[in-house]
């Protein structure tokens, strides 16, 4: 039997709502892609990024830096994907010539790394996304350090909605590097119980807080996040993004 799955990826400075998409999860392979190059941060000559898949141009409205795209339904096979500027729609940052893309397979393109004269290409990559519901009462999540100049990060999680408040840190994440290894960041393998959060990111091993403490408010359903650390480059602060890719 076919079933239609919809899905609300929201893009969060911890404050904005991004998008719903409906797929059949028996034929559509979806996509979503996040922007998490401070290269392309809402200035010109790079306001932001558009998706084209095959040469068609498949994102609804410009990809914000520490913006989503929405999950992209694509038909299976071997596709074209390129991410280009939001002014020209010509100017390639991404430029991948045969990506497989499988029935019923959710994926993340995590776009990130800076511009340069000597460098007009940005990095990405590929991650499998899966959309298992979380236990009742929690969030899944995966987190990501694309913040190109930054020492090694803590990231805390404060939940502020009980008492006495509780804590989650993620420890020791460097840089994710020039080439990843898709398979160590795909996984959304920690968990948040529901609740209010005030994020911090620090200094490794320290209580240092290098970022203004971020507040999310987690739904009152199970969901499933990425967060992400950027900036630290081309006049960008360190910063926390998050993505919602489900429900």
């Amino acid at each position: 039997m076919k079933k239609t799955i919809i899905i609300l990826v929201t893009f969060c400075v911890f404050s904005s709502c991004g998008k719903v998409n409906v797929y059949n999860n028996d034929i559509w392979s979806p996509a979503v892609f996040i922007n998490a190059s401070p290269s392309v941060s809402g200035s010109l000559p790079q306001a932001g990024l558009h998706v084209f898949i095959d040469t068609f141009q498949k994102s609804l409205s410009t990809i914000a830096y520490r913006g989503g795209s929405g999950y992209i339904s694509s038909s299976p096979g071997s596709r074209k994907v390129q991410v280009r500027s939001s002014i020209d729609l010509k100017t390639n940052f991404i430029d991948l010539g045969a990506e497989t893309f499988t029935s019923n397979k959710a994926t993340t393109y995590f776009i990130y790394d800076t511009l340069s004269a000597a460098n007009q290409k940005l990095k990405t990559i590929r991650l499998d996304d899966n959309l298992t519901i979380p236990d009742a009462g929690f969030a899944n999540f995966r987190f990501l350090n694309a913040a190109v100049n930054s020492l090694p990060l803590d990231i805390t999680f404060l939940r502020t909605s009980v008492t006495p408040n509780d804590s989650i840190t993620v420890t020791n994440q460097p840089y994710i590097g020039s080439s990843p290894n898709a398979a160590n960041f795909s996984p959304f393998s920690r968990k948040l119980p529901l609740g209010s959060y005030t994020i911090k990111l620090k200094t490794a091993g320290t209580q240092t807080v290098l970022v203004t403490p971020a507040t999310i408010v987690l739904p009152l359903y199970s969901s499933i996040y990425t967060f992400f650390a950027a900036g630290t480059a081309v006049g960008m602060p360190l910063s926390v993004g998050s993505i919602r890719h489900y429900p």
